[in-house]
């Protein structure tokens, strides 16, 4: 089998400590941690560098003043060059969920260089009603806002 790249006697981080190996990749993953050296399109030297752990970042605001198909690209390739692998974007929409969420969710999965998920924002008590729908859209993490009033 032939995978798409190895990078060749790395000082690999891991939570048990340093270790030397090469890293095999496939389609974008780390398939692998070994010392043998498996066919691959790509050998990139990493001698005498470190492979470190993707950081996540887990609250970021982008998207509210400017269009998400742009944010997403500037924000997450910014975070890429930075480390960061996964960023969970904080979303603030006016109005309906149900009418708004699908274009956000089409111009995000276009726009990330990197992985991402949604944090939901409910800033009105009509958007209550909305968390069961965001769920089956794949959102599982919200910020209720508790000055909203009345029987949320």
């Amino acid at each position: 089998m032939t995978f798409d790249a190895i990078i060749l006697n790395s000082h690999v981080v891991l939570p048990s400590g340093i270790v030397d190996k090469n890293i095999v990749m496939d389609e974008g993953k780390i398939v692998s941690l070994t010392n043998d050296t498996p066919q691959c399109d790509t050998k990139i030297d990493g001698r005498g560098l470190v492979a470190l752990p993707g950081v996540i970042d887990p609250h970021v605001h982008y998207g509210v003043y400017s269009p998400i198909e742009q944010s997403a690209v500037t924000e997450s390739r910014v975070a890429a060059v930075g480390g960061v692998t996964t960023m969970m974007r904080m979303l603030r929409l006016s109005g309906s969920y149900k009418r708004n969420l699908d274009s956000h969710l089409t111009e995000s999965a276009r726009s990330h260089y990197i992985d991402y998920s949604i944090h939901a924002s409910i800033l009105q008590e009509n958007q209550v009603e909305e968390m069961e729908f965001c769920t089956k859209k794949g959102i599982t993490s919200f910020k209720l806002y508790m000055n909203l009033g009345g029987e949320v």
